[in-house]
């Protein structure tokens, strides 16, 4: 099985489970689907690690990123911070890219190149790739967009 039906099957049985526990009832078949959901899960990060070795490096800094992005909700003040929020805010429509120039006039502080720099590149010491630069085009990076959304819930819900 390919991998985007694993990603399938795993959110079916998650949003399977979730729809359970909020009912209040049938909580044995929430547990079934949320183990379900797990063993899905780690068939995924094999078929990962088969098909792309290289990817190892990927899966961890997902992990990093989401990791992080938890603890950047609850620091406005961190630059890190400050950089996503900024990106989020101009890239509110979608309808225009987002320059690296328009970022940082944006973000306005002297140390954006060196923070920005690390949030684009997989290192062992950055701060997590959360951003694909093509050209002067930038963009999530595909693989974290789904934690850069909780991040954008979590910070619009304060």
């Amino acid at each position: 099985m390919e991998l985007q039906k694993k990603i399938e099957q795993a959110r079916a049985f998650l949003e399977a489970a979730a729809f359970q526990v909020s009912a209040g009832n049938e909580l044995p078949d929430a547990h079934r689907n949320i183990v379900k959901a797990l063993v899905s899960l780690e068939e995924m990060e094999r078929m990962f690690k088969t098909e792309n070795p290289a990817g190892n490096d990927e899966l961890q800094e997902v992990s990093k990123v989401s990791r992080r992005l938890k603890l950047w909700a609850k620091r406005p003040e961190q630059m890190n911070t400050k950089i996503l929020k900024a990106f989020l805010a101009l890239s509110i429509d979608g309808q225009q890219p987002v320059t690296e120039s328009q970022l940082k006039a944006e973000v306005g502080e002297a140390n954006f190149d060196i923070n920005f720099v690390q949030m684009k590149n997989i290192a062992e010491k950055n701060h997590g790739k959360v951003f694909e630069v093509t050209g002067d085009k930038i963009t999530i990076w595909p693989p974290v967009s789904a934690a850069v959304e909780e991040f954008r819930r979590a910070v619009v819900a304060r």
